[in-house]
């Protein structure tokens, strides 16, 4: 959403390193969930774009759209949320990254360096590609 989003400069150049980045290395992983908020969340924040091109936009998002979203990653996030007390619809985020095999998980609104299971939380806002990527 940032990346898109003019208002806030600095929280849009920063997204765009971080999609740069992670297409570049094939290593942007998307939930069919993030995609779902992303359109939802688009009506309500840019209601001056026309959903057509909203819709545009999540469509170039879709080939990184690798991370599941069944009835197995709904139980993976029913149990994230009885361990974790997660937000509910946070929870089929990281149950989808778990399951996807991500290492890393990018949300600003999650504990940052918080590791639930396999996946560690990090605030793309506190620090930039190069600080994560480049420390493995």
């Amino acid at each position: 959403m940032y990346s898109r989003d003019q208002r806030t400069p600095d929280k849009a150049s920063r997204s765009v390193d971080w999609l740069r980045t992670l297409r570049n290395q094939d290593g942007l992983v998307l939930s069919p969930q993030v995609l779902n908020e992303a359109f939802s969340v688009s009506g309500l924040k840019f209601r001056d774009v026309a959903s057509s091109e909203v819709a545009e936009w999540i469509r170039h998002l879709q080939p990184y759209c690798t991370a599941p979203l069944d009835s197995r990653t709904v139980g993976l996030a029913l149990d994230l949320h009885q361990e974790h007390r997660l937000a509910w619809w946070d929870c089929p985020i990281v149950a989808s990254a778990i399951m996807a095999g991500c290492v890393y998980l990018l949300s600003e609104d999650m504990q940052h360096q918080q590791l639930i299971r396999t996946v560690r939380v990090i605030n793309p806002f506190r620090v930039a590609p190069s600080d994560i990527l480049n420390s493995n």
